[in-house]
C-alpha cells in the first residue's frame, strides 16, 4: 500500500463529514491505486504555483491534496466550488 500523509485539517474534516466515511473510503482507496484514475475527476487547482490538486469524493465535495516529494499530502476535504 502506497505511503500517504494525512493533516490534522483533514483528519478534523474526516470527523466533520462522517455522512461521507464510506464514499471518502472508496475515493481512498482508488487514490492509492492511481491519483489518476478517471473516477477521481483529478484537477490541478490554481493558481498553479501553488502546486495544490483535488480530487472528487462526489459531486459537491472534493479531497484537497499536494505532493511532498512523490508522497500525497492530504490536506483538507471541501466544498466544490469554495
Amino acid at each position: 500500500m502506497p505511503r500517504v500523509i494525512f493533516t490534522d485539517q483533514f483528519r478534523k474534516d474526516l470527523q466533520r463529514f462522517r455522512h461521507l466515511s464510506v464514499q471518502i473510503e472508496k475515493q481512498l482507496d482508488l487514490f492509492l491505486q492511481d491519483h489518476k484514475h478517471p473516477s477521481l475527476h483529478t484537477k490541478k487547482l490554481k493558481p498553479a504555483h501553488y502546486a495544490k490538486y483535488s480530487f472528487r469524493v462526489n459531486k459537491q465535495f472534493r479531497i484537497i491534496f499536494t505532493f511532498q516529494e512523490e508522497t500525497p499530502v492530504l490536506l483538507y476535504i471541501s466544498k466544490h466550488y469554495e
